[in-house]
């Protein structure tokens, strides 16, 4: 028979677990602000030089900043700044893009 002690353990080892992960979640708004701004220059640079596997892992690099920072301000404002009403139609966009990117170049 498992002890009353044993189970309020056990829910006190739960809820540590809970809050670290939660702050495992949190999001640095104005890191992905910075980190996003820089990454349209690295990929602006990558497309002008050519870069296919660059432009590749930049791509991916942008659409996970992205969804990392869905909750930010800063990309939901983009976001509806480029027309688009949600991020994963944007991100089709963007996937669209690098594909046809990529074909331009032939990659």
């Amino acid at each position: 028979m498992v002890s009353k002690g044993r189970i309020t353990g056990l829910f006190l080892i739960l809820g540590l677990c809970v809050s670290v992960s939660c702050k495992d979640d949190e999001v640095d708004c104005d890191s992905i602000e910075v980190q996003h701004v820089t990454l349209q220059g690295d990929l602006l640079e990558a497309v002008l030089n050519g870069n296919c596997a660059q432009i590749t892992k930049l791509f991916a690099k942008n659409i996970s900043l992205l969804r990392k920072g869905k909750s930010c301000e800063y990309v939901t404002d983009f976001v509806a700044g480029t027309g688009y009403s949600d991020l994963e139609s944007y991100i089709d966009y963007l996937e669209e893009e690098r594909d046809r990117i990529l074909d331009v170049l032939d990659c």
